[in-house]
């Protein structure tokens, strides 16, 4: 049955929202996130060949980054709908005694949810969880480069939900664009600053109200105390993590001169061994998303070592199958073109310095990144950077994990995003915050300042102003 135009589906969300969805109970929506947990479960080798066929992603990797994330979106959703749900009271000045006052949580209303390709099924999913936790009709666009996970997805939504409550189009950018330019009550962004901008430009016609989960380059500082051998297999998981095709990887690495080789020896000998050592019925890592960004990461790569730049180590490349192998860069210069913008691949770039003050303001030069990684073992070390440097999020002798606690909230400062996502913030994010002030009927204690302003009147203002 051929899909109804955007335009006709978007009246038809409006329509039942308002007529099916708008004050239904919390129940109901507990059902949906159930049956949306139960077909995630049942259908885990579907999902893991999806994003196998779209990325040559490791089945592991997959089942933690792609669905243990969603399912621990919905289990956590389900363990808190009710009190996030509930009409909360909340304090009323004594001036205004007499009245009550109280917070209602309501849905937005019809939503539009954005995804990109390097996490499809958890980019799309997850906020999915959240917008159905809050009540809204949704609608979902995932990314067009990975046609596997999104048929999948397509196949998943249609047996779940009606259309007008939950729809997923499928489309390139021209498709996105005209979303966007519709009157949603809420559009939900994953993805680039570049195409953030464009959403949010479109978004201001409607006023409509965004949210932007973009990228950015985020630096890992490890000072003189890290522990070096940790130190290093944090650092590459995080980076090889879906090819470092992931907002939160990497995007360069400061270490201290005091440590600089021995975490330059230990940096090669482990990303050695995980290569040599992995299972021959699993990749070690995934590829990226196609040629066009092969080819794009391939020119940040040369484009470092015609500068000056030394590959650590032995590196394969093929093109036409999107494989790179990761690599590690030593000592980039602060003009290659790998330093100025965000990789989103397998390529590390290494710098050493002396000083930390210099270092902490020669970042905040940078736009704020989503994720700062710091290694160290001095708390002092870790404060400076902590007040010196604003980024989304911190990593403290970590990088990446913090995505995967929902009880954080999850998003960018400035540069790397607007607005935050996971667990209750996802809630909130999908939510109208309803202000309900009740006075009784007969007598409020504000009766006594209306007009006429007789020397009265002026007296209990003047009472107000200094007392109460």
């Amino acid at each position: 049955m051929p899909q109804p135009g955007i335009e006709t589906l978007f009246s038809n969300q409006r329509e039942y929202f308002n007529t099916n969805l708008r004050g239904a109970p919390v129940s109901a929506r507990i059902k949906k996130l159930k049956k949306l947990r139960r077909w995630i479960l049942d259908h885990r080798t579907e999902i893991i060949a999806a994003l196998q066929a779209d990325f040559g992603k490791p089945a592991v990797e997959v089942e933690l980054s792609e669905t243990k994330v969603v399912l621990k979106e919905i289990d956590f959703a389900l363990n808190h709908i009710r009190s996030w749900s509930q009409t909360r009271r909340v304090p009323t000045p004594l001036v205004l005694f007499g009245a009550r006052s109280s917070i209602r949580v309501e849905p937005r209303g019809v939503v539009l949810i954005i995804a990109p390709w390097n996490f499809p099924f958890n980019l799309t999913i997850g906020p999915l969880v959240s917008a159905l936790a809050a009540g809204n009709a949704v609608m979902l666009k995932p990314s067009e480069f990975t046609p596997h996970a999104t048929e999948l997805m397509s196949g998943m939504i249609a047996e779940l939900f009606p259309p007008r409550e939950v729809a997923l189009v499928t489309g390139d950018g021209e498709l996105a664009a005209r979303l966007t330019r519709l009157p949603f009550d809420h559009i939900f962004f994953t993805g680039s600053p570049r195409v953030g901008k464009m959403v949010m430009r479109a978004a201001a016609e409607n006023l409509t109200s965004v949210t932007l989960e973009l990228g950015g380059q985020n630096p890992v500082i490890v000072d003189e105390s890290a522990l070096i051998p940790q130190t290093a297999r944090r650092i590459l998981y995080g980076k090889m993590l879906n090819a470092g095709q992931s907002c939160v990887a990497a995007n360069y690495l400061f270490v201290h001169r005091s440590v600089a080789g021995a975490l330059k020896e230990e940096l090669k000998r482990q990303l050695s061994a995980v290569l040599s050592a992995s299972d021959n019925t699993d990749r070690p890592m995934a590829r990226l998303v196609d040629s066009r960004h092969m080819e794009r990461v391939e020119e940040l790569l040369d484009d470092s070592l015609n500068s000056g730049a030394e590959a650590l180590n032995d590196f394969e490349r093929d093109r036409q199958q999107a494989l790179l192998s990761p690599v590690l860069l030593w000592d980039v210069p602060a003009e290659a073109q790998i330093m100025k913008q965000e990789i989103f691949g397998p390529v590390l770039p290494v710098m050493v310095y002396d000083e930390l003050d210099a270092l902490i303001e020669y970042l905040r030069r940078k736009p704020r990144p989503l994720a700062l990684y710091i290694f160290s073992r001095r708390r002092k070390n870790i404060n400076r950077i902590i007040n010196g440097l604003s980024s989304g999020a911190v990593g403290i002798n970590e990088t990446t994990a913090h995505f995967f606690n929902p009880h954080l909230p999850f998003g960018g400062a400035g540069y790397s995003g607007i607005g935050q996502t996971h667990g209750y913030y996802g809630f909130m994010t999908f939510s109208h915050s309803r202000a309900l002030f009740k006075q009784p009927a007969r007598f409020a204690g504000i009766d006594l300042v209306r007009p006429p302003y007789t020397r009265f009147v002026k007296k209990i203002t003047d009472f107000i102003v200094r007392y109460l």
